[in-house]
């Protein structure tokens, strides 16, 4: 049921230096400067609106992995939308249908800009409360990196040396501890992004939780 509520996000997709880990700094693909982008939380029924600007020199998009939106606003360039242009900004825009942690992604040039890092979450909350109720919740983007080998994951079929391997953008030790007291009762959400020769991402890795929220 639409709520009538809009939750507003900008997301500029830009160039930056990442730190995986101290000592070791890579040239990532972001949204708005992050690995990974933004979280973007709103609830079930509401409008979500997102101002994508593009300040690459390639093309780019957004596609909203496994969530039903509207056909125009799937973020697939050449099927649903043109493609976002170099200096560009398209806005996306439709009602949260239903509960869950997903994410977003480009669904252009998709192999190269997910693999330097341009990935966030996606968290939709339940219009009824969440039975049983939870006091720690906590999210994990897994991820996959080449770095110091010269290669790009661009063209389909290449040979992916991955020598690192984040959660949340950071690889050990360099990792966020997670503190919790005996008696919380905890939420996690999981999502892998790691490119197949086939150019699509991966959720190894999809728990069920209270209130139908995966």
């Amino acid at each position: 049921t639409p709520t009538g509520k809009t939750a507003l996000y900008s997301l500029v997709v830009k160039r930056a230096p990442w730190e995986l880990l101290p000592g070791v700094t890579t040239q990532a693909v972001t949204y708005n400067g992050t690995v990974p982008g933004p979280t973007i939380r709103l609830k079930e029924g509401d409008t979500l609106r997102v101002a994508v600007k593009n300040e690459l020199n390639e093309d780019t998009s957004i596609h909203w992995h496994g969530l039903h939106v509207p056909n125009a606003m799937d973020g697939v360039p050449g099927v649903t939308q043109s493609p976002i242009r170099p200096g560009e900004t398209f806005t996306y825009e439709f009602v949260a249908p239903h509960a869950g942690t997903y994410m977003y992604h480009p669904h252009i040039n998709s192999v190269e800009q997910i693999d330097s890092g341009l990935y966030g979450l996606l968290i939709i909350e339940p219009q009824e409360a969440d039975i049983p109720a939870f006091n720690k919740e906590f999210s994990m983007l897994l991820g996959a990196w080449m770095v110091g080998s010269g290669e790009t994951s661009k063209g389909m079929g290449m040979k992916m040396d991955y020598n690192y391997f984040t959660i949340n953008g950071k690889a050990y030790p360099a990792t966020a501890p997670w503190t919790v007291k005996e008696g919380d009762k905890v939420i996690i959400g999981q999502k892998g992004v790691e490119p197949s020769s086939n150019n699509q991402q991966v959720n190894p890795f999809a728990p069920r939780f209270p209130g139908g929220r995966r």
